[in-house]
């Protein structure tokens, strides 16, 4: 689901942002998004702007395929 409907192949970054919270999730680690952001290269704005915006989306299409959250 996350390769193939969240994401054009021209957002790598926006993916990798992305991934690296849903694996940090997964392994029950803390998720800085200032640690995140520097990283990346980028604000910390803009990685809250990509979390809010993906775990939507990404619900959306769980919720599409079946699952019940």
């Amino acid at each position: 689901i996350i390769d193939t409907k969240l994401f054009t192949p021209k957002q790598e970054k926006i993916k990798a942002i992305f991934m690296s919270y849903i694996n940090a999730c997964m392994n029950g680690e803390k998720w800085d998004q200032r640690e995140v952001a520097e990283e990346f290269g980028t604000v910390q704005s803009y990685i809250s702007k990509i979390k809010n915006k993906y775990c939507r989306k990404l619900k959306v299409e769980l919720i599409r395929e079946g699952y019940v959250l």
